[in-house]
């Protein structure tokens, strides 16, 4: 879908809308940054992006903070309510991008690098699993295992609340909490 600037493309993984809720309540998706320049605005939204390939991104908001991600993985959490400009450290990346109505939701974003099992404490309403570079596997609070196939993504509505458990991949693990 066309980015709301019209200066680029995303790849919409998924999106949920709430009851009460204009548009969406939270959206993940991917996109090529290919040239400096503004990102789009969303008002009333908060929104975390990660670096998944290239040199990396400069995020300057008009609020004065400063993102800089330079390695894999690296990520800015900022609002969409403000300017927010981009300038791309050596040619264009590739991003994953969460963009949460903070009216509605919030997003708490992790990434287990798949180096050694992670365990994380889950207590969300949705968790949402990515899988990234290969396979990850996850081990729910009761035991149960989940293989999430390379560039696939996992949705778990009302996830049984405790400790996870994440291998392989890496991932990234998205609890979206309603408020």
């Amino acid at each position: 879908m066309p980015w709301r600037n019209g200066r680029g493309e995303t790849l919409a993984l998924l999106s949920r809308s709430l009851p009460g809720c204009d548009g969406f309540a939270w959206r993940l998706s991917i996109a090529v940054v290919d040239s400096d320049g503004p990102f789009s605005h969303f008002p009333g939204c908060d929104r975390t992006l990660l670096l998944l390939e290239g040199r990396g991104i400069t995020l300057k908001h008009s609020t004065g903070q400063i993102d800089s991600l330079s390695t894999r993985f690296s990520a800015a959490r900022f609002s969409g309510d403000h300017e927010t400009i981009a300038t791309l450290h050596d040619g264009p990346i590739r991003d994953f991008n969460v963009i949460c109505h903070r009216k509605h939701c919030v997003a708490h974003v992790d990434v287990p690098d798949g180096n050694a099992p992670r365990d994380l404490l889950v207590d969300a309403d949705t968790l949402l699993v990515y899988a990234t570079d290969r396979s990850a596997r996850v081990r729910t609070a009761n035991e149960a295992w989940i293989e999430v196939d390379q560039h696939h993504l996992m949705q778990y509505d009302k996830p049984v609340k405790g400790r996870w458990s994440f291998s392989q991949g890496p991932a990234i693990v998205m609890q979206i909490c309603s408020k």
